[in-house]
């Protein structure tokens, strides 16, 4: 597998990037969290399934669009912890005085129908550890 690392100054310069992918350049997409990248996400989508290129994000809501699978810490655990800061903040306790915490639920989400577009079997041990799987 070859791995090619794109770097992309504008939304021009990354729509015309994932236009310009030919088949067989690349075996997937695999996305970053970045604001150009996820206000892209349609396009990106789309030109992996036009292109027949498995997708993988950091955002869940860009696997129910119709990518192929996230991985990330679970938004709702992030979510969830913060609401915790915001209660503490509020009841007088200084922000300073707060423990340093982080999420480490870490959640695999796939899409199945976006799966089966691409003609991409997903072994049974992969989707043992799915949290979540789209049909």
């Amino acid at each position: 597998m070859q791995f090619i690392e794109r770097h992309f100054a504008s939304v021009d310069e990354l729509q015309h990037g994932i236009r310009s992918l030919k088949a067989g350049e690349a075996d997937a997409f695999i996305a970053v969290a970045d604001p150009q990248v996820d206000n892209q996400s349609p396009l990106i989508i789309e030109t992996a399934r036009l292109k027949r290129l498995p997708t993988m994000f950091v955002r869940q809501n860009f696997v129910i669009e119709g990518g192929l699978a996230s991985y990330s810490v679970s938004f709702h655990e992030v979510g969830r912890l913060s609401a915790k800061y915001v209660q503490r903040v509020l009841t007088g306790v200084a922000p300073k005085d707060l423990p340093l915490q982080g999420v480490d639920k870490i959640e695999l989400i796939m899409n199945l129908n976006t799966a089966k577009q691409l003609g991409l079997p997903i072994p049974y041990d992969v989707l043992r550890w799915t949290d979540e799987v789209i049909k």
